[in-house]
């Protein structure tokens, strides 16, 4: 009679036996294709949801936890590859049957009671809240699986019943999934979240108090996403009714609880997370730094706590990949929470941005340059661009970069990091930059006992040059970053941060050098690189505006082609003073002075400018190729070795040669390469009959071959 009995049994019983059984010798593989067949016969019809319940009614009440658990597991999978939310099935989305789905909703809603079967319980309902259902008598239309009431009475039973934190990471990730899904419920937008039938103050401490604790990395990542959908689900979009009583209630709700809702997730922030040895986890830090930032600025009612919190993580003594993080995510801020939620913090991501400015960090993460790069983000930023720009501007650390151009001892001393409204902040001990001083005495806001000015008559050049050094490098940086921002804010960087310094270095205003004090040239090279640079990438930011070019450099350009050619001629000594405080360095006397290669880059840069932008007038575009000639016809001193390699005349003349190469094939300005072919070209062939005729040829070759092109 038995065995008459199990020839009756339908053959898809058998799956579901090998499904089910706790044999540990059953694989999984053996178990993936028994439930692969038996979705195949859901979906072809051959079997139906309510006959696969009947079938499966021994192993979804017995007593044996673990063969339940199997059972309501197997249910929950071929509910998910049914639907198409699984690799089991690849044609795509699938909608289940109306009454099937209805079914399937209370059934495993009851079994989140069931703490046996909780993972797999969990694993239906997230199935459910993802599928469609088809409608009864409407053909072709689909409907959510789990309506909202149905979803509603889910989340009841899962505060009620489950707490999360004690839970293993497995089934903590499965009940993020589910509360996830959850707020993604279609219906969230027009009746809010289904989070259960409390109020929407007690639906967000539910959550928290689910949430609150996490340490696993994988769950992390789904946390942070539920995160990022939490205010869309309570306050609505732009187009929400915000005059709704529902609607407001839930944004009320929100903002009430935003300080909370922010803390849990605050809790990550900076990331320190490090993948150990042979991972398996395979989540990177960079995943978790991103996904989290969106968390930190899904809502704008975070902004109040964010902020400030983002700011305490800009302090120079920071590692560099946390300030990395932290620019990164301050800028993300920005973009998230605009003027409105920016607005009163404005002074003091100033006051972060330029201690690192003036102290950049100096690890493989962040460079003074990437520094440089995330500031001029936020001046270019809409939500305080303009008000960064003034106060970078304004900043008495361009004062103190002035007294140090002026010769008159100023100590590359340490900035103060707290916070301030750029009040003087350059004193302190020396300590931190590789000055020559002694200790300062504080008295002015570059240090010092009263004496400085005395000090730096009577210093040499070198010293003139290595106590200026820090504050000069840090003027150049700010002026160069605001520059770069665009063409509005370079042109007021050189008419209102670098002109007046160039006044204190002594640099006229037709470029003239013969005032400029002794150990002051290094000096404004360092200043005039980082802001010409900067110049040139914001004038090309606003190349294609459509109210035409912005005159960035103005009266400054002329200034800086003296500047630059003094340099590449040779006649500004003293750059290896700014190399210092490196043991490992060669000594002084085999240091060479690399002022010709700065000039060069210089006045290749001044002729990069796209039109309208640049050099004003023929004479100072003129002036810039005859000092790129004159320093590609440079001959070797008696003293060149012909066997050395790193020749420094012989790179000078290359890269001399390299900049008429990039002038004559100028795209950006046309007048510039004509102006290369009338001005330059000529000098280099009358240079040929004599006896820089080598020197000539080799740079006539560099510019013929780039106007050619």
């Amino acid at each position: 009679m038995a065995s008459s009995m199990e020839e009756d049994q339908p053959a898809w019983i058998a799956d579901v036996e090998a499904y089910v059984s706790v044999d540990r010798a059953v694989s999984d593989e053996v178990r993936s294709d028994a439930a692969g067949r038996i979705v195949q016969l859901l979906v072809t019809g051959a079997l139906t949801f309510l006959d696969l319940l009947r079938g499966m009614e021994t192993c979804l009440v017995t007593t044996d936890d673990a063969r339940r658990a199997r059972g309501v597991l197997l249910l929950a999978e071929t509910v998910a590859g049914y639907a198409g939310d699984d690799e089991t099935v690849g044609a795509g989305a699938r909608p289940l049957p109306g009454g099937a789905a209805s079914l399937l909703s209370q059934y495993f809603a009851s079994k989140l009671e069931d703490f046996a079967v909780l993972r797999a319980a969990l694993a239906g309902c997230i199935a459910l809240l993802r599928a469609t259902a088809t409608v009864d008598g409407a053909p072709g239309l689909s409907t959510p699986a789990v309506s909202h009431a149905s979803a509603t009475e889910m989340a009841d039973r899962f505060f009620d019943a489950v707490h999360v934190p004690s839970l293993v990471q497995a089934d903590r990730q499965r009940g993020y999934q589910f509360l996830l899904a959850l707020v993604s419920h279609p219906e969230t937008a027009a009746v809010g979240p289904p989070l259960g039938s409390m109020n929407p103050a007690e639906q967000i401490e539910s959550v928290v108090a689910a949430c609150d604790g996490e340490k696993d990395p994988r769950n992390v990542l789904l946390l942070c996403e539920l995160w990022t959908a939490l205010p869309r689900a309570f306050c609505g979009d732009a187009g929400s009714d915000a005059d709704a009583d529902d609607v407001k209630k839930r944004r009320e709700a929100f903002a009430s609880a935003a300080e909370e809702l922010y803390d849990v997730v605050a809790a990550y922030f900076p990331v320190s997370f490090r993948p150990p040895p042979g991972d398996s986890i395979r989540v990177t830090r960079e995943q978790l730094a991103a996904t989290l930032r969106g968390a930190m600025c899904a809502s704008g009612d975070f902004a109040p706590w964010a902020v400030p919190h983002v700011l305490e993580s800009l302090a120079p003594d920071k590692k560099p990949q946390t300030l990395d993080d932290a620019l990164a995510t301050l800028i993300a801020c920005g973009r998230a929470f605009g003027t409105h939620g920016m607005g009163p913090h404005v002074r003091n991501v100033w006051s972060c941005l330029r201690n690192l400015l003036l102290h950049p960090p100096a690890g493989p993460e962040l460079t003074a340059e990437g520094t440089a790069r995330w500031a001029t983000r936020a001046f270019a930023s809409e939500w305080g661009g303009a008000e960064l720009v003034d106060l970078a501007l304004s900043d008495p650390c361009l004062k103190d970069a002035a007294q140090a151009l002026r010769g008159e001892g100023a100590d590359a001393m340490k900035v103060d990091s707290g916070e301030n409204d750029g009040g003087g902040c350059c004193g302190g001990s020396g300590e931190h930059e590789h000055g020559e001083g002694g200790e300062g005495g504080g008295g002015g806001c570059c240090g010092g006992s009263g004496g400085g000015a005395a000090e730096g008559a009577s210093a040499t050049a070198a010293d003139v040059t290595r106590r200026g050094h820090a504050l000069v490098a840090g003027a150049g940086r700010i002026i160069g970053a605001i520059a770069a921002a665009g063409p509005k804010p370079a042109a007021a960087a050189m008419s209102l941060g670098l002109a007046p310094l160039l006044d204190a270095a002594g640099v006229g205003p037709g470029g003239e050098t013969s005032d400029v004090g002794p150990g002051v040239g290094p000096l404004g090279l360092v200043l005039a690189t980082p802001a010409a640079c900067g110049a040139l990438d914001g004038a090309l930011a606003g190349a294609d505006a459509p109210d035409g070019p912005v005159a960035v450099l103005g009266d400054v350009g002329a200034r800086l082609v003296g500047l630059f050619a003094a340099a590449a001629a040779k006649e500004i000594e003293g750059t290896s003073a700014l190399r210092v405080g490196d043991e490992t360095e060669e000594p002084e006397e085999e240091r060479r002075d690399n002022g010709g290669i700065l000039g060069v880059a210089g006045l290749r840069t001044l002729l990069s400018f796209p039109a309208g932008a640049g050099l004003i007038g023929e004479d100072g575009t003129r002036a810039a190729l005859n000092a790129l000639v004159d320093a590609s016809l440079e001959p070797d001193p008696a003293t060149a070795d012909p066997d050395d390699d790193l020749d420094p005349e012989a790179d000078l003349r290359r890269r001399a040669g390299e900049a008429l190469a990039a002038a004559a094939s100028s795209k950006s300005d046309r007048a510039v390469a004509a102006a290369t072919v009338h001005t330059a070209v000529p000098r280099l062939c009358a240079a040929c009959d004599g006896a820089s005729a080598s020197l000539a040829l080799a740079a006539l070759a560099r510019v013929s071959a780039a106007a050619g092109d």
